[in-house]
């Protein structure tokens, strides 16, 4: 399933919504104690006098709610159906453990709506070995590396991943391969 199905089927279940009256719940098919419940609050942004959002991530693990809930300002700029599905997709990519292949059900709804599992949209991530090496997108941001603009990068481990990613892994003194965390650098020698 990619990106554009996830966006459609977001337009089908709510074809308009605001976005701090909508809610994701997101379960493993086969765990279903294990969920992610993303919504988003609405907060001033002071240097334009504009509003902006931010994403709020909760995770249960045995239905119990983890402390560490995560908050991320978003880009509210674009069509908003394809934001949704693109900020789910990559969240439930990166939190997919590598040589693991997990169905996920994602349910969206507005307001307070209580979602079932039988209505969900099914997404499926593949991050095995052998779907890795067949890849042809960046596993950082999803990026087609096969497009004509897309500027990538062959790692010392023989994985690609984006000119973006790249630089900006290593300007957080992320020094590894995404997939299989070979050094790329060595300490010594990374200076961005």
């Amino acid at each position: 399933m990619s990106i554009l199905e996830l966006e459609k089927y977001f337009k089908k279940t709510v074809p308009s919504f605001t976005w701090d009256k909508i809610n994701i719940f997101c379960t493993e098919k086969t765990m279903n104690d294990t969920q992610l419940h993303v919504s988003f609050i609405k907060r001033p942004y002071e240097l334009y006098n504009q509003i902006e959002y931010s994403m709020c991530m909760t995770h249960y693990i045995g239905y119990i709610k983890d402390e560490n809930v995560t908050w991320v300002d978003i880009s509210i700029l674009g069509n908003r159906h394809r934001i949704l599905a693109t900020l789910v997709n990559n969240i439930l990519f990166k939190k997919t453990a590598i040589n693991k292949k997990v169905s996920i059900f994602i349910n969206i709804c507005n307001d307070i709506t209580i979602p079932l599992l039988k209505d969900a949209f099914i997404l499926v991530f593949d991050r095995t070995s052998s779907t890795l090496l067949i890849t042809n997108e960046c596993p950082i941001c999803m990026v087609d590396l096969k497009l004509p603009t897309a500027e990538k990068i062959t790692l010392p481990c023989y994985h690609t991943v984006c000119k973006n990613c790249f630089f900006s892994s290593l300007e957080h003194k992320i020094n590894t391969c995404p997939l299989c965390r070979h050094v790329i650098i060595s300490s010594n020698q990374a200076t961005v």
